[in-house]
């Protein structure tokens, strides 16, 4: 087994970050060591809108890490960031990995968009957030439209499982950090390993109220074939003891379908257009030991917080909310 280190931090030493890839025949462990000062929070928060997917990913408890490549932005983990020389025909000829070479036909840009789509299609990240709560208003309407719902994660559990989250920095454009041939120690394509790890953990500053920590993983095997990836292999399964409590959006339930009582309790009824609340919500009721907490606001008060409720099932379509704070 061999080991890499490379500093991959633009900022001033003390502040850098070190990066040490081991690297062996059937698998590479890259880890981030920050200094002491930056460390994850004790919780961090994953936001989802009501889809068949995010219900299914609570209900069988994983993560999806997604391809960079398919993130909305496209401004994040954007391939004009890397030199095409890393990927020119020489390059890849000199490249320990047989698979790269013959890929790599001619040097034109059909074959960097095919290297790219097969080489970062191992690449999964998932983001989560810090969830400082003077920030929380804004990914609520980012990410839910405040109907959905988030998960609070045990940030102790997570590391047991995926090792150390890597931290996002929030760059003005002209300071984000742009990969050329130099950048790498030798034509080694394990030395582009470090430089994905910096690619994938640097943002425009814009989005520097995300608080953003990714968990970043290699290991996403895709169809070397049709350069798809296998989608079950990008479900990163966590232990339910990770998970601290499940907040729901201040609109998860529709007043439509809400049929008030008091303050302290609500009945709400589901349909055919509801089904997926319904899924969730039977999945989150008693005897389900999770803390479950709904986003509240007061009628006189422009202030949303969380209060502590118990789901009961009445029957098929109906449960009973109730309140405990």
């Amino acid at each position: 087994m061999t080991e890499k280190v490379c500093y991959i931090s633009n900022k001033g030493k003390e502040n850098q970050r070190i990066h040490t890839s081991r690297v062996s025949a059937s698998h590479i462990l890259n880890k981030i060591e920050y200094p002491k000062e930056t460390v994850p929070p004790k919780n961090l928060l994953k936001f989802y809108s009501i889809t068949q997917n995010s219900v299914d990913a609570l209900i069988k408890n994983y993560l999806f890490s997604a391809n960079p490549l398919s993130f909305n932005d496209p401004f994040d983990c954007p391939v004009q960031v890397w030199d095409e020389m890393i990927f020119s025909q020489e390059t890849m000829l000199n490249s320990v990995n047989p698979l790269f070479k013959s890929i790599w036909q001619n040097d034109n840009n059909i074959n960097k968009e095919n290297f790219f789509n097969f080489f970062f299609g191992f690449i999964g990240i998932i983001c989560l957030n810090n969830p400082a709560y003077e920030n929380q208003d804004l990914m609520w309407g980012y990410y839910t439209n405040q109907q959905g719902f988030a998960i609070s994660f045990k940030s102790s559990e997570l590391l047991k499982i995926w090792h150390q989250p890597f931290l996002v920095e929030y760059l003005e454009k002209d300071k984000l950090d742009k990969f050329s041939a130099d950048s790498i120690a030798t034509r080694n394509i394990i030395d582009l390993f470090p430089r994905i790890i910096r690619w994938s953990t640097q943002k425009d500053n814009k989005w520097d109220k995300e608080n953003e920590w990714r968990f970043v993983f290699l290991d996403c095997l895709i169809d070397p074939l049709t350069f798809k990836p296998k989608i079950e292999d990008r479900k990163k399964n966590y232990t339910p003891e990770s998970i601290e409590e499940i907040l729901l959006g201040n609109r998860f339930f529709d007043s439509q379908y809400s049929v008030y009582q008091n303050r302290e309790q609500f009945l709400y009824l589901t349909n055919e257009k509801t089904k997926l609340q319904n899924e969730l919500l039977s999945y989150l009721a008693f005897p389900n030991s999770i803390k479950v907490r709904h986003l509240f606001m007061k009628k006189e008060e422009l202030y949303l917080y969380p209060r502590e409720c118990r789901i009961w099932r009445q029957d098929k379509e109906r449960f009973r909310i109730e309140y405990l704070e």
